[in-house]
């Protein structure tokens, strides 16, 4: 199936984990838990656990311009990405 998680879109495979992500028309290689920003480019979307911590998704939204998609239980729940970084600093 595909949805929208606002700006990207997703398609998913039948066990419903993501496979593909696209901003617009344009595609972006999904790379799942990656071992760190080094692991990923300009071109990526890194996937990672919903209970991955603030100071690693930081670095992961740093290293791509892209959102990092959270998943829970192999299911995609959400997504982080600079209004989420902000919002969790101002809470403190």
């Amino acid at each position: 199936g595909t949805s929208d998680l606002a700006p990207y879109r997703l398609d998913y495979d039948a066990e419903g984990a993501p496979k593909a992500a696209w901003a617009g028309e344009k595609p972006w290689r999904l790379v799942i838990n990656p071992t760190g920003p080094e692991a990923l480019s300009a071109n990526d979307m890194a996937v990672a656990s919903l209970n991955t911590p603030l100071t690693v998704l930081i670095k992961l939204v740093n290293a791509t311009g892209n959102g990092v998609i959270l998943m829970e239980d192999g299911k995609v729940c959400g997504l982080c990405d600079q209004p989420e970084i902000i919002a969790a600093l101002s809470r403190g």
